[in-house]
């Protein structure tokens, strides 16, 4: 279920979505108290009832957020809402590319 514009989601608030695949979707969202934009990365909610998933989802978050290097983005946020959708939250990087069709697969 995709998140509007506007919704708040945790200390965010939703501007927009990034694109979606299998395990969930990725929204550009802003945190209004310090003025900050995120890439926020949300598992689908049936997803999140797997705990094996849920597992290999916070160890993602918990290895890139241990990461320190100029050419790897921060993960510097990472929770579960009332409802049970399962996030992360790192840096937003615009690009020119970002809203085009990605090339087809190589085959």
């Amino acid at each position: 279920m995709a998140l509007q514009a506007g919704h708040p989601f945790g200390n965010y608030r939703i501007v927009r979505l990034l694109g979606e695949g299998g395990f969930g979707e990725v929204y550009l969202a802003e945190n209004p108290l310090i003025d900050r934009r995120a890439a926020v990365k949300v598992l689908h909610t049936a997803l999140a009832q797997d705990a094996e998933l849920v597992r290999r989802f916070l160890n993602e978050a918990r290895a890139a957020s241990a990461i320190r290097h100029r050419n790897i983005i921060e993960v510097f946020d990472a929770g579960v809402t009332p409802e049970g959708r399962l996030s992360g939250a790192s840096d937003y990087i615009a690009s020119k590319w970002q809203d085009c069709t990605p090339y087809p697969p190589i085959r």
